[in-house]
């Protein structure tokens, strides 16, 4: 048998009924079995799926199983096949995910089109993510590390692939799993085995090592990896979430990070995603199940973590539930953390605080003087949403009416101080007008009977081009109430009815993101 051009490597432990769905996702790859070998390793299963390997490889002559007593992870299994895979490159696969018929084929022709390193693709969840607790708070994305040696396929600009490397590297630098097409004479010349007595992040340890310096290259337009969310809650990454192996493979993360040169400039923002991730994953409603001396441990692991990477620069940036989660994590507070998470769960979170045009959120132990908390942890100005929708736009005569509602999540509609403002194209001239404020019932928060008033949300406003002067201008609503004040840009969020108009030498239209913009005399 000629050299394969692919060794799957699948470590199996209990993982009926998904098994046969995952071996047949490789064996049915379009790039046709005679260039693809399997190593599949039982880890000592008891639910019949060492006897299903087995029983499937009597028709596959291509699948080599390998039976072995449970190990606790998959580094083991994986180790084992790998000084039994053959193929010029190695992909590992988990034995409840699957393949797109076409991922293999892709991989290997873009690696040996590119001379890759190692290829990685677009993975697609089934059922959910895996170990994700469910928050609704997630942070919004920041951009990451660019890379000029990572590439794409389907991607017809530089400019297109410099995007894929900021969202990609990092993420195989750190915190990755090793889900990609590895090449089998390079991880043998740099001696690379996965860490038997790491559980949780040995992905991480294993990848990291074999990245550095290497060209990498990425399948991105097609669902090439099948990531599948156990129903019976089974896979490994969901157990271990939120366990101290999950905290000593963020740590071990942020070690592997610190040693690449080209990373260190961004290190801040890898430490703030690291410490969202303990806070998100670890700190979350699990946390209430385990034993008190458990969460003691997982406090005071985390206190460690966090004196150790995060810096008041990072710690700044961090979203106020986290802000809030670290002060108490510093002070060993774990009764009043576990309170914390449990206010969470509940949706118990107080009514917002405003205080000199601050929005403070409404966390337990605000301004206690038993922890001297800073209210800067409660700060959640910057996080509030601005709900807003142009209702209608005319003219009435030779001015332009506009209508619509404006209003700050969380903030009650007193003391409104809304305004519509004009900016030249550069930003240099604006032009503002205050609104007329309209009453706006049905608009109240629906999570309890007047816990939020957005019942003066709606605005008018009336403008004439001649006071505004000839050029292209971008509309915003400055929407403010209480003294807190929070932009945004005008007609995103639109009726159906408002469409462009014109009229002399003025013309109304939006831009393609949606934005009104008015032109005046051009």
């Amino acid at each position: 048998m000629a050299q394969p051009d692919v060794s799957v490597v699948v470590p199996v432990y209990n993982a009926m009924p998904y098994l046969v769905t995952c071996l047949s996702s490789v064996m049915e790859q379009s790039i046709g079995r005679g260039r693809v070998e399997v190593v599949a390793v039982d880890d000592g299963s008891t639910d019949g799926s060492g006897e299903q390997l087995d029983v499937l490889a009597r028709f596959w002559d291509n699948l080599h199983v390998v039976h072995q007593s449970n190990s606790g992870g998959p580094s083991r299994p994986r180790n084992v096949a790998l000084a039994r895979a053959t193929g010029r490159y190695v992909f590992f696969l988990d034995a409840d995910d699957y393949l797109g018929p076409e991922a293999l084929e892709r991989m290997v022709a873009l690696a040996d089109a590119r001379g890759s390193d190692l290829v990685t693709c677009r993975r697609k969840g089934v059922g959910g993510r895996k170990d994700v607790g469910g928050r609704k708070d997630d942070a919004r994305p920041v951009p990451e590390l660019r890379h000029g040696r990572l590439d794409g396929e389907g991607y017809d600009s530089e400019k297109r692939r410099s995007w894929l490397a900021e969202d990609w590297t990092p993420r195989l630098i750190a915190f990755s799993n090793c889900t990609h097409l590895f090449r089998t004479d390079r991880i043998a010349q740099l001696g690379l085995r996965f860490p038997e007595e790491v559980r949780y992040g040995e992905d991480t340890l294993f990848t990291g090592g074999y990245v550095k310096d290497a060209t990498v290259s990425m399948v991105d337009d097609y669902d090439c990896y099948h990531d599948r969310l156990r129903e019976d809650g089974e896979n490994l990454t969901t157990r271990l979430a939120g366990t101290e192996e999950h905290l000593n493979a963020v740590e071990l993360g942020l070690q592997l990070q610190a040693e690449h040169a080209e990373l260190r400039w961004r290190r801040d923002q890898h430490v703030r995603d690291a410490v969202i991730d303990v806070l998100r994953f670890v700190f979350d409603e699990r946390f209430l199940d385990r034993e008190p001396q458990v969460r003691q441990r997982l406090v005071h692991r985390a206190r460690s973590l966090v004196q150790t990477w995060l810096t008041p620069r990072v710690a700044g940036r961090l979203p106020a539930v986290e802000r809030l989660k670290v002060a108490l994590v510093e002070r060993g507070a774990q009764a009043h953390l576990s309170e914390l998470i449990r206010a969470l769960a509940a949706d118990g979170r107080g009514k917002d605080v405003i205080r000199q045009g601050r929005v403070y959120g409404g966390y337990p132990y605000y301004q206690d003087p038993e922890f001297g908390i800073p209210d800067e942890c409660y700060d959640i100005t910057s996080e509030l949403a601005v709900h807003h929708h142009l209702a209608a736009m005319s003219w009435d005569g030779t001015r332009l009416r506009l209508a619509g509602y404006a209003y700050l999540e969380h903030v009650d509609t007193v003391g409104v101080s809304t305004a519509f403002v004009l900016r030249d194209r550069l930003g240099r001239v604006e032009r503002r007008w205050p609104v007329r404020v309209v009453p706006t019932p049905g608009l109240d928060e629906p999570g309890g009977p007047d816990r939020y008033d957005y019942g003066l949300a709606g605005f008018e406003v009336e403008l004439d081009p001649a006071d505004v002067g000839g050029g292209t201008w971008t509309a915003f609503l400055a929407v403010g109430a209480q003294g807190v004040v929070k932009e945004v840009p005008v007609g995103g969020n639109r009726a159906e009815s408002v469409t462009e108009l014109a009229q002399g030498p003025v013309s109304a239209r939006f831009s393609k993101y949606g934005t009104l913009t008015l032109a005046i005399g051009e």
